[in-house]
């Protein structure tokens, strides 16, 4: 009897932990479209791409730590979902987010990166002419791993585009009701110092430049 209690106790306490364990779950999710680098010029003011060429007499550098963003999506488990969309020639529009808009969101974030593993880049393999936006992901599990794609839509696998056109979707939702405006998180200056080594921009020439040569 004790023999067949003990081990009673032992399957009791193996199947006690393993239900306490808990699942390892994606705690924040960061992606953001953007049309490149922002510039600055002598005095470090910033400039949008929109606003660069009505400067035509100014002198502008690229600003390493600033991307243009036309589009923010970030996600906080048991927070909140901000979102925002800056159209051409327009500023930027912090979008309302109702429950409605996200209903499945959770579920496909985790089943799209559990015990998945995925490139740090999906981009073209060769210079191409492209005239959309270049996108960045970050993750962070409830384990604390954290992982970064640097991408553009086309050239993502399956599961990472599902993804990609359901966040979208939420950004580019028809009628949206505008927000209070909030910080972009903070993590994009790294990332954006991170692009600008792996893809620094080409110097910038204006017609007075090409004159002077």
């Amino acid at each position: 009897m004790t023999k067949l209690l003990k081990i009673f106790l032992l399957v009791l306490f193996c199947s006690s932990w393993s239900i306490g364990e808990k699942k390892e779950v994606v705690v924040d999710l960061l992606i953001f479209g953007y049309s490149g680098f922002c510039y600055k010029d002598s005095l470090n003011n910033i400039y949008t791409y929109d606003e660069i060429w009505n400067k035509d007499l100014v002198k502008f550098d690229y600003d390493s730590t600033l991307l243009d963003i036309k589009q923010y999506f970030e996600y906080k488990k048991d927070s909140f979902v901000n979102v925002a969309i800056r159209r051409p020639m327009r500023k930027t529009e912090y979008i309302k987010i109702v429950q409605s808009d996200t209903v499945g969101l959770e579920k496909l974030i985790n089943e799209t990166f559990s015990n998945k593993k995925f490139k740090r880049q999906y981009v073209f393999d060769r210079p191409v002419i492209y005239d959309g936006l270049s996108y960045a992901l970050y993750y962070k599990t409830s384990k604390n791993k954290e992982f970064f794609i640097d991408y553009v839509p086309s050239r993502l696998p399956d599961i990472l585009k599902t993804l990609h056109n359901f966040v979208e979707k939420i950004i580019l939702k028809n009628n949206p009701e505008i927000a209070k405006r909030f910080e972009y998180n903070s993590l994009i200056t790294n990332m954006a110092k991170g692009l600008f080594k792996s893809h620094r921009p080409p110097t910038i020439l204006r017609d007075d430049d090409v004159q002077d040569e």
